[in-house]
């Protein structure tokens, strides 16, 4: 009994001993038959080298399959801070037959500048307890950070229609948004922001033309990710349309445009009695007289009011003349192109001045000839009866004010 029971001892020690010896076996063997890591680039942040790591598998030394449940198990690993992703291949033993004997994976890897890329391999029969362990060196990285990356913005501009300064609203400011169309590299993207005129409507003349700010003139995005700041642009007194520059390093990667402007003027236009007129070398005849609707509704009707009392429907080629009223944009009105302000008025629309002489077609003063009933000359006279004016202006319907008659001027200020 005792002999029988030493044997089966022995036989079950002599398993354990051959079970044991096949791993270890196979651990004395090669399991990787090539491992390269080649540089393909760089991520768009600039944040990291980009490699193509190849290893090719040699699976016939674990083909020992001793049970259908044995199977054998490859994975690479590398360290988290490198971005990388697990490969994890397995290759069962089906009815004692052997995987394929070679198989080649490909894996990315991102290695920061200057880090070591290391290629962990582990590769055992977990049934039998039992595994082995290598480590690859396959590159260390360029100590520098990757070159030629570049930051690519985005500009927007809200709202990209504003008033100028003085010109009663409080809508004077637009907020820039600036963002990376990708990733900013790690030194991040500083943008300096510029303003250039694009179109100073009604203004024919240059100089040292003032146009909007914007603060902070130059911002940041960090580095990493994909990032957005904001500045403020603030108007000028001068209306027109501006272009808001972004550049980095003298490079301009974005723009966008903002329109200062006064909303809702239109021109004046001729009416029997009525002249448009004025305009200068720097503000064109037909830039220099737009107005409010209500405005301009004031003008019609005083002008026909004035033309029907001194039977001026009756006389031809007699008018009177609206010599300046505002821009098309409205803003300042320097009416010595020196981006002053002597038409301290003249910024929205409501201001209206006139020529104090009658004036024919061509803009010339005439004298103009007033009869009574009988037809007998009253008056012979070049200048407009300006107190029969300001009395229409005023009239209830519309109620438009007199301004600097005390310098001679035949200035009138309409309501909003």
């Amino acid at each position: 009994m005792n002999m029988v029971r030493h044997l089966k001892r022995l036989i079950l020690f002599l398993i354990l001993m051959f079970s044991l010896l096949l791993p270890y076996r196979a651990l004395a063997s090669p399991h990787i038959d090539s491992v390269t890591a080649t540089m393909i680039g760089s991520d768009p942040s600039c944040r990291y080298y980009i490699y193509e790591v190849r290893a090719k598998v040699n699976n016939a030394i674990w083909c020992d399959c001793f049970t259908l449940n044995d199977y054998f198990m490859v994975y690479v690993e590398y360290p988290a801070i490198l971005r990388g992703t697990w490969w994890t291949p397995k290759y069962p033993c089906i009815n004692h037959s052997c995987p394929p004997q070679s198989v080649e994976e490909i894996i990315l890897v991102g290695v920061p500048p200057g880090a070591t890329l290391a290629i962990k391999v582990v590769a055992g029969r977990p049934l039998a307890g039992y595994g082995g362990l290598w480590v690859y060196t396959l590159a260390q990285a360029p100590s520098e950070p990757p070159q030629n990356c570049e930051c690519e913005l985005s500009i927007n501009v809200s709202p990209s229609d504003i008033s100028p300064q003085k010109a009663g609203s409080a809508n004077t400011t637009s907020t820039i948004m600036v963002s990376t169309t990708k990733p900013a590299p790690p030194e991040g993207c500083t943008v300096n922001f510029k303003v250039e005129p694009i179109n100073t409507i009604g203004h024919n003349h240059d100089g040292n033309r003032p146009k909007g700010t914007v603060t902070p003139a130059t911002l940041t995005i960090p580095g990493g990710s994909p990032g957005a700041v904001s500045a403020e642009y603030k108007s000028s007194e001068v209306s027109g349309e501006e272009k808001i520059i972004a550049e980095i390093k003298g490079e301009k990667k974005g723009e966008a445009t903002v329109n200062v402007k006064v909303p809702g003027l239109s021109p004046l236009v001729s009416k029997p009695s009525l002249l448009p007129w004025g305009g200068t070398a720097e503000h064109k005849l037909g830039d220099n007289n737009y107005g409010t609707g209500y405005t301009l509704s004031a003008v019609y009707y005083a002008v026909g009011k004035y033309a029907k009392d001194h039977a001026l429907n009756t006389a031809p080629d007699v008018y009177l003349a609206v010599i300046d009223m505002s821009l098309p944009y409205g803003g300042l009105f320097d009416i010595n192109g020196d981006w002053d302000t002597p038409h301290d008025w003249h910024r929205v629309g409501r201001s209206v001045d006139f020529s104090k002489y009658y004036k024919d077609s061509g803009g010339n003063n005439i004298q103009v000839v007033f009869y009574d009933e009988d037809g007998n000359v009253i008056k012979t006279t070049d200048l407009i009866t300006d107190d029969d004016l300001d009395k229409y202006f005023a009239e209830k319907k519309y109620k438009c004010t007199r301004k600097e008659k005390s310098i001679g001027k035949i200035h009138y200020e309409c309501p909003k």
